[in-house]
């Protein structure tokens, strides 16, 4: 694959990293990545008095800024098996974790930026909306119990150019994860409509709903010229009156290992209710890394 051949991790030296490095180890031998910058973002270099007297010198910055170097170094090349086909970078950065993130990530020109999810932390919810919202890379969203595997992908489609763009990087990395299965689902929306005005009940509606977005998908597969063969179309109402609650259900009760959306829908209000539906899918999910792709 030729989309993510510049990637970049952030980690916060917790026992977090380990996992997301192992999958990002894992994401790197299938999509032929050359480069990996890894970046730590700390607050503050600053050490209270109390602590320098305690320690002295250990907690000189430089001394410090060292030693979360080659932390980070220890761990990566760990985790990487200590390969040699992958370039690495290490910066440690001084300043606000989100607004740095983003800048370096603008620097290094990634394509890629992985990130991981802890399960329970404080704010790591609203700090990773606004990465998903913000940063003009594509974004890995890695679960702290994320295993390195990716068995069946789940794209969240609506029919617009970003879901195309989702779909084909699905096609393509199940091809290099050994024939992974991909579902393309389409949540469709009962309109508020009184039925008999056109002469049909609520069942009869709905199947003509179904059927218009069934022919929408045939329409979409032809334009972006992706092939039907390869993916498993899902069709379903969006009974939860929620797309990201129906995304996640459909993904923990079918055993889904990766999620892909696209970055924004196709029109002014579908940008904003398809980020909108990436944002809150980040809040559901906790189990399944998720890709939101550029």
């Amino acid at each position: 694959m030729e989309a993510f051949k510049k990637v970049m991790v952030a980690l916060d030296l917790s026992k977090t990293d380990e996992s997301v490095l192992q999958y990002t180890n894992y994401l790197l031998s299938k999509v032929g990545s050359t480069k990996l910058y890894c970046v730590h973002i700390e607050p503050d270099f600053e050490v209270p008095n109390e602590i320098k007297e305690k320690y002295g010198s250990e907690f000189e910055m430089e001394s410090l800024d060292e030693k979360m170097r080659h932390r980070m170094e220890d761990i990566t090349r760990k985790a990487l098996h200590n390969r040699t086909d992958i370039e690495l970078d290490f910066e440690v950065i001084e300043g606000a974790p989100f607004e740095k993130l983003l800048h370096w990530a603008k620097v290094k020109d990634a394509d890629l930026v992985v990130v991981g999810k802890k399960k329970i932390s404080e704010g790591s919810g609203i700090v990773a909306k606004k990465v998903a919202r913000q940063t003009d890379s594509s974004v890995l969203f890695v679960p702290q119990t994320a295993q390195p595997q990716i068995t069946k992908i789940l794209v969240p489609i609506d029919f617009s150019k970003n879901s195309a763009k989702a779909l084909q990087t699905a096609v393509e990395l199940a091809a290099v994860c050994g024939g992974a299965k991909v579902v393309a689902l389409n949540i469709f929306d009962i309109p508020t409509v009184n039925y008999y005005y056109i002469g049909q009940n609520y069942g009869q509606f709905t199947a003509l709903i179904l059927e218009n977005a069934q022919n929408a998908y045939d329409i979409f597969m032809q334009k972006y010229e992706i092939d039907k063969t390869k993916v498993e179309a899902v069709f379903e109402e969006n009974i939860y009156l929620s797309p990201a609650k129906h995304i996640n259900e459909y993904a923990r009760k079918h055993e889904v290992n990766f999620m892909i959306m696209g970055a924004k829908g196709h029109s002014a209000m579908e940008v904003f209710f398809y980020g909108s539906v990436t944002e809150s899918l980040l809040t559901y999910n906790e189990d399944v890394p998720l890709l939101v792709i550029r």
